[in-house]
């Protein structure tokens, strides 16, 4: 199938599923790349919104939330292949990311508690650092409002000086 067939031939797809206002998928960008990195298809399909005229295109911005993780681990762990990045040593860690060298633990009284471990990249891409949610974290949430800590600020610092939730590799707990 040849690059214009084949961007043909998706457009068609997407825009099958854009227009069936059912699925209440309004609009998206689709993009498939080879092995290097050349573009093999770019298609845009629908709306910004399901109320909202304006198309799709491909400079549309798109909040992922979440999905970032998923990005991070992969290029982490490519890092890790290429010997840049060590899963399990904590002073590599920690001449990255100064500030998680200095987490404490955030306690169900509000009180702080130095760390019984270290914290490794393998708990962080894991969920077993300690890091938590203040939306799913009572303790943490009261612990943050007062100072204005709010991981959806945009501000990185927000979520550097938060404390732990949890002691780093006792617990799987969904956060930052």
């Amino acid at each position: 199938m040849s690059s214009s067939s084949a961007q043909k031939e998706v457009q068609t797809i997407l825009d099958g599923v854009t227009g069936n206002k059912e699925a209440g998928i309004s609009g998206l960008v689709f993009v498939t790349i080879d092995k290097n990195g050349e573009y093999i298809t770019q298609n845009a399909s629908g709306n910004r919104g399901l109320n909202t005229p304006i198309p799709m295109d491909m400079d549309t911005v798109f909040w992922i939330a979440s999905c970032t993780k998923l990005i991070a681990t992969i290029a982490c762990l490519q890092l890790v292949e290429q010997g840049k990045l060590q899963l399990d040593d904590a002073k590599h860690l920690y001449k990255i990311c100064p500030e998680i060298e200095k987490k404490k633990v955030l306690q169900e009284d509000g009180t702080l508690v130095d760390r019984k471990g270290d914290i490794t990249l393998r708990m962080l891409l894991s969920h077993t650092a300690g890091f938590g949610y203040e939306f799913f974290s009572a303790k943490l949430r009261d612990h943050g409002r007062p100072k204005g800590f709010d991981v959806f600020s945009g501000n990185p610092q927000d979520v550097l000086e938060q404390p732990l939730i949890n002691q780093p590799g006792e617990k799987w707990e969904y956060g930052v």
